[in-house]
């Protein structure tokens, strides 16, 4: 995948401090040895934002069509989809950043972010 096409081409960094200033300069960033887990997921948000974090939901995995969600019919890991946050699901708490975690990061880089 050609990132870009998306705008912006995010910077990698295993420093959770430089990972904010990089987010705020640039709108994305790749965080990088940060671990795999649920425990190391929920990590991560109070790793880069510190005392700023308001809220920071339990992680959910992401699979075709969700963790609660049965896969559409004709569609599967495989499938592209356009970038997005499900937000509805944050209610007030819609977050001003989204963090995904990948467990099986892409061949080419990008197409999991």
């Amino acid at each position: 995948m050609d990132l870009s096409k998306t705008g912006v081409v995010p910077e990698r960094t295993a420093n959770p401090a430089y990972a904010r200033e990089l987010l705020e300069r640039d709108g994305a960033v790749i965080l990088t040895g940060c671990g795999r887990d649920a425990v190391a997921s929920e990590a991560i948000p109070h790793r880069v934002f510190g005392s700023s974090v308001l809220a920071a939901p339990p992680a959910a995995k992401v699979s075709d069509g969700g963790e609660r969600d049965r896969r559409p019919m004709g569609l599967s890991s495989q499938t592209r989809s356009n970038c997005h946050s499900d937000g509805y699901a944050y209610g007030w708490q819609y977050p001003d950043y989204f963090l995904l975690l990948c467990d099986v990061p892409s061949e080419e880089g990008g197409e999991s972010f």
